[in-house]
């Protein structure tokens, strides 16, 4: 009889200790732009599609955690590579390069930006349609996994 009672609330237990790992990072306000139509060259855009080139992933990662963590990768069934970006500003020429990771810091926030932090996405499997919401899936150091939908917009 112990069992019935108790068996539930042990589950519910370790689901929430399970939860907790990502329960300190949050992503919010994740949109997908095509390249061609952030430059202002996307001669498609009356269609309401975006043409098949590199896409830019943007979002806002929120830390509330006592310590740091890492984006170490994303992926998404769209594009068949996705790399971390950093934009730096050297002898006022913007340089876009990889990112190997980014750092999260405890108790703040990373915002990745035109101009800034981004995810490329490059090699895309099909055409994106402003409107739709793509899975991104966000891979963090301590944290695991983090999927999010990316709504595609025009810029």
């Amino acid at each position: 009889m112990w069992r019935s009672r108790w068996l539930p609330w042990l589950a519910s237990l370790l689901l929430s200790l399970t939860a907790c790992q990502s329960a300190g990072l949050a992503v919010t306000d994740a949109y997908l732009v095509s390249v061609e139509a952030h430059s202002g060259t996307n001669h498609s855009q009356h269609s309401g599609s975006v043409s098949n080139t590199p896409a830019a992933a943007y979002f806002v990662v929120q830390n509330n955690a006592a310590q740091a963590d890492r984006l170490l990768r994303v992926s998404t069934a769209i594009a068949q590579t996705a790399e971390l970006h950093a934009t730096t500003i050297e002898n006022n020429v913007a340089r876009m390069g990889l990112a190997p990771a980014i750092e999260v810091p405890a108790n703040g926030s990373i915002e990745f930006k035109p101009g800034g932090y981004h995810v490329m996405l490059l090699n895309l499997t099909r055409p994106l349609t402003v409107g739709e919401k793509v899975t991104l899936t966000l891979s963090f150091e301590k944290a695991g996994e983090i999927a999010v939908q990316a709504e595609v917009r025009r810029p």
